[in-house]
């Protein structure tokens, strides 16, 4: 069990910090954003001409999620990857396998995943009460963070309300996801890529039509088969044979 304290230490002793700063750039980044935008359009706010869901995606704040999500991606898939770090030295020679310092892997990076799924769409219900305290009376009403999250695609994708399927949709990415990244250095140090998983299950993230639930169907059948398929090979040892590999030269 020491052992495997020492693998989630030494996992987030290589990741805290750098993910903790790109969460608290991502709300910074995106507060001033939405200001900017409610301060350009503010005569058409108090008009009725532009709704919450029209500031929320002219302020581009999901495109800034969508760059903090692919810099988390990178974080936590170098981990262990050989570099000028020895952090895959270091787990080769703890005492425990390397495939359960992958499944530890994937339960951490699991767990940055939902970290940064909730703290955006916190934000962004956050950026909706402040629409809702700043706005004319006239312009909102009790319905109005509702019906946003309805309109606004981003926003549904990330809070879907009452559909199960949508929530089970995130929870199988933020799963799938953990599983692509922990293996990447796994594979790395064995001279494999899996690097065109994680860039087919992302494009899978966004079906044209994803209020659907045909499409929400076919994302969590493919994040599973993913999550299945990855630990299966993994488990079973047929992506590559887990061979003695040379230390790193000092």
């Amino acid at each position: 069990m020491k052992q495997h304290t020492s693998v989630l230490m030494l996992l987030s002793r290589s990741t805290i910090y750098p993910l903790l700063l790109r969460l608290i750039g991502m709300i910074l980044v995106e507060c001033g954003l939405f200001y900017l935008v409610m301060q350009r359009k503010w005569s058409l706010v108090c008009e009725g001409k532009i709704a919450l869901e029209g500031l929320l995606s002219e302020s581009g704040i999901y495109l800034v999620f969508l760059f903090v999500l692919f810099q988390t991606i990178g974080v936590l898939s170098e981990v262990g990857v050989e570099k000028g770090s020895k952090v895959g030295y270091t787990l080769r020679r703890l005492s425990v396998s390397e495939k359960t310092v992958v499944l530890w892997h994937w339960g951490y990076n699991s767990i940055c995943y939902l970290l940064l799924w909730w703290v955006q769409a916190l934000t962004a219900l956050g950026l909706c009460l402040w629409y809702v305290k700043a706005a004319p009376a006239e312009v909102v009403n009790h319905q109005t963070i509702m019906l946003a999250c309805y309109r606004n695609m981003p926003l549904y994708l990330l809070f879907p309300l009452a559909n199960v399927l949508g929530w089970m949709r995130n929870l199988s990415l933020v799963a799938a996801l953990g599983l692509l990244t922990a293996k990447f250095p796994y594979l790395s140090r064995r001279g494999k890529n899996n690097s065109w998983y994680i860039v087919l299950l992302l494009v899978c993230c966004f079906p044209v039509n994803s209020s659907s639930p045909q499409a929400d169907i076919m994302v969590i059948a493919a994040a599973l088969l993913v999550c299945v398929v990855s630990a299966a090979t993994l488990l079973r040892g047929e992506d590559i044979q887990d061979e003695e590999l040379p230390e790193p030269e000092a």
